[in-house]
């Protein structure tokens, strides 16, 4: 419901299903916003991560142009 983002895109509608997304070495992924629960004064935070994909270990596929 608050959403999943690619570099900082947002894939789908709120409440629908995304289409497919091919991801990348170095792409951000970000699940979620920041919401803040007025009655609490609680923030929850999104979860952002950097996507690192390897060939073999120590050896990180780079993306093309």
């Amino acid at each position: 419901s608050n959403g999943t983002f690619l570099n900082g895109n947002r894939l789908g509608k709120s409440n629908e299903d995304s289409l497919p997304f091919e991801l990348n070495s170095g792409d951000i992924v970000q699940f979620g916003v920041d919401v803040t629960e007025n009655t609490k004064k609680v923030t929850h935070g999104c979860i952002t991560v950097e996507v690192k994909l390897f060939i073999r270990p120590g050896v990180e596929v780079i993306k093309k142009p």
